[in-house]
């Protein structure tokens, strides 16, 4: 299933401010049709301050909704981990073999 389904929304974040709700099935973003890779993209590509369409259904009900991306709160935190780095964990966690 390639849904993508609002679980919650932050309050007084761009996506209440703008009318979305939890449940909601975000099916195109200005009209293009959004799949999980593609919403990555555009979150990562957007700035705040744009403004975008989003398509979506509510129950059995489409609905356009325009939203203004807002930067990100400042008790957020982006991680990010190297490819050394996940190579060093999976050989961390592999058990060791006895001869």
């Amino acid at each position: 299933d390639n849904a993508l389904n609002i679980v919650s929304v932050t309050e007084d974040g761009a996506g209440q401010q703008a009318g979305l709700s939890a449940g909601d099935e975000i099916i195109a973003i200005n009209r293009l049709r959004c799949s999980m890779k593609s919403y990555q993209n555009w979150l990562q590509l957007s700035e705040p301050g744009t403004q975008h369409e989003l398509s979506v259904f509510r129950r059995d009900e489409l609905m356009r909704i325009n939203v203004e991306l807002q930067p990100a709160p400042l008790d957020s935190a982006y991680l990010s981990v190297s490819d050394d780095q996940h190579a060093a964990r999976r050989n961390w966690l592999q058990p060791s073999v006895e001869a």
